[in-house]
């Protein structure tokens, strides 16, 4: 359930650009604008948050970098990726590493 949330929150970010027609050089980093920041993903369950989702741009406009962490009581995963224009094709794309397991993470002190 965590990573479907998760998969969710992307897929809101990239919404406009994925189901509008393709978006011009000129505007397609506006959609991924609105979710620059830090923010705190939080299960259905509980008020306590279960992973963090961050994005901010490494060069305005051009490329941002997106990651993601699970904590707590969460299966481990880690995400890290890039978005930029592609210029040859004309479209804006990804390129993400996601690492992660079934298992928890570790609790201090165990």
């Amino acid at each position: 359930m965590f990573r479907l949330s998760y998969f969710l929150l992307l897929i809101l970010a990239i919404c406009r650009i994925a189901n509008a027609a393709p978006p011009p050089q000129q505007n397609w980093s506006d959609a991924l604008t609105r979710y620059s920041g830090t923010f705190n993903i939080v299960k259905e369950s509980s008020d306590e948050p279960a992973g963090v989702f961050q994005l901010k741009w490494t060069e305005p406009r051009k490329v941002a970098h997106y990651s993601f962490r699970s904590f707590g009581d969460e299966p481990a995963a880690r995400m890290t990726g890039f978005c930029f224009w592609n210029d040859k094709e004309n479209r804006a794309e990804f390129n993400e590493i996601e690492k992660g397991t079934t298992s928890r993470w570790p609790t201090a002190g165990v």
